[in-house]
């Protein structure tokens, strides 16, 4: 017995808004086949009139233009990378997606417009969109802290305002950036920015020094928390052990929470006293990070440790942070384009290459424990 199912192109996932003859049509094919089905019956894909009808076209002679993948004439150089206006719009649909991923991988805490959220790519009004996109479709269970770090101190506090109007959980705000400033204007910014917008909700203070060109000593942390008892903690995404350990010493009340962005030192840092890591990795790896997790939780020190041989592969393996590797493997996984804005820029046919090769000796490398983890 025959069987089959009806589905229009339109209706294919793309990040374009529409199904178009691209990759995902190829997989939908593959995927009736899995499951046997003998038939794909499609509406008529001819240009259509107004309303869009594919029962109303202007002829059989023409394809519908809306069904063409731009992104295979992308891979074929028939245009560039500026011609797809979704490059310069914020795409919820793929956000959709990797919240599902992620949530599928049991991850339930979210630190958003983050240096791999492309924060400073974003306009305030993209920002706080996304903020309430968020919000508006996290569960009971998530959590949600919303980076508001700007070159512009009016900017940070409207973003940090504006989070606490969606009740969100906490916010963070990174140092401030490009001019060297002393440790003393630190601060008197964060005095400022804090007393602006909240002396009650909680907080992060997020160093970066390798980007921001600023660094927060444990000193002035510790001065902060004297101050302001609302800060909830401290992110610090540079590898120096030692003065990570005086941050967490610098917390007299033993109360507040220490993250960190070095992922190949993640079983390390905990050892010292970090409680959470904020994985850009993860983004991509979730089930893995989230197994490292629950191993640490356990106190399951040689799974811990076993893990961690992974992670800092996938660390390698991404760039350590690259904006370009992250988004090119979740398109891989159908989950996003592989656009980022300017000055990023996508990868080229080459850098895919190489990476695609890298991705394959790190699975069959550790095909065991990626099983065993994902």
């Amino acid at each position: 017995m025959n069987c089959g199912i009806l589905m229009p192109i339109s209706a294919i996932p793309s990040n374009t808004g529409n199904g178009t003859f691209g990759k995902n049509a190829y997989k939908f094919i593959e995927y009736l086949v899995l499951s046997k089905q003998t038939f794909w019956q499609i509406l008529p894909i001819g240009q259509t009139g107004f309303g869009d009808s594919p029962c109303q076209t202007f002829g059989y002679y023409s394809i519908n233009i809306y069904f063409i993948d731009l992104y295979l004439l992308l891979d074929d150089n028939l245009i560039e990378e500026s011609d797809i206006i979704k490059n310069d719009k914020v795409d919820y649909e793929s956000i959709s997606k990797l919240m599902k991923y992620w949530k599928e991988a049991d991850v339930s805490r979210f630190f958003i417009c983050g240096t791999t959220g492309e924060m400073l790519s974003l306009s305030v009004a993209e920002r706080k969109e996304i903020a309430e996109f968020y919000v508006n479709n996290k569960s009971d269970k998530d959590t949600i802290c919303v980076h508001v770090g700007s070159p512009h101190i009016d900017e940070v506090i409207e973003l940090g305002k504006h989070a606490f109007t969606l009740d969100v959980d906490s916010i963070s705000i990174v140092t401030p950036m490009y001019y060297k400033i002393s440790q003393r204007s630190l601060l008197e910014y964060f005095r400022k920015v804090i007393k602006a917008i909240s002396v009650d909700k909680k907080i992060y203070i997020y160093n970066i020094p390798q980007c921001s060109g600023n660094d927060l000593l444990p000193e002035t942390f510790g001065l902060l928390l004297e101050e302001f008892p609302n800060i909830e903690g401290l992110k610090y995404s540079f590898l120096d052990m030692n003065k990570q350990q005086e941050y967490i010493l610098s917390d007299k009340s033993k109360s507040k929470r220490f993250l960190s962005g070095v992922d190949p030192m993640a079983a390390a840092l905990y050892q010292i006293g970090v409680t959470g890591m904020v994985a850009g990795t993860a983004c991509v790896y979730p089930k893995i990070f989230n197994n490292f997790m629950e191993a640490v939780a356990r106190n399951d020190k040689q799974k811990v440790l076993q893990t961690q041989v992974v992670i800092k592969e996938i660390a390698n393996v991404t760039g350590n942070g690259n904006m370009s590797i992250f988004k090119e493997l979740l398109s891989q996984k159908s989950l996003c384009s592989p656009f980022v804005r300017t000055p990023l820029v996508v990868l080229d046919d080459e850098e895919k290459a190489l990476l695609n090769a890298k991705v394959k000796q790190w699975e069959e490398k550790y095909s065991s424990e990626i099983s065993a983890l994902s």
